[in-house]
């Protein structure tokens, strides 16, 4: 999802790498959240956060095309950066 939303505000927010620190004193619950448009969605910079000055910083893609190469080039944020990045 930290790809997509990267990709969605133009890099306004950045997706990070997932880490989990343990902690023994306190519990930890961990909540998964996964986003699956249909295949033939459109994944690009909105609108509203492109123009004059703030051109787009990513490729529009599907987001069958997305998961292609989010699995070819694996999860690291700098691979998926480069991948889709004007």
């Amino acid at each position: 999802f930290g790809h997509l939303l990267e990709i969605a505000t133009n890099g306004v927010l950045k997706s990070i790498e997932h880490r989990a620190m343990t902690n023994a004193a306190l519990a930890r619950t961990s909540v998964a959240t996964f986003i699956m448009p249909a295949a033939d969605i459109p994944i690009g910079p909105a609108e509203e956060l492109v123009g004059e000055g703030n051109p787009p910083r990513y490729r529009t893609v599907t987001f069958d095309e997305f998961m292609r190469v989010y699995k070819t080039v694996g999860a690291r944020r700098e691979s998926v950066e480069k991948a889709f990045k004007l």
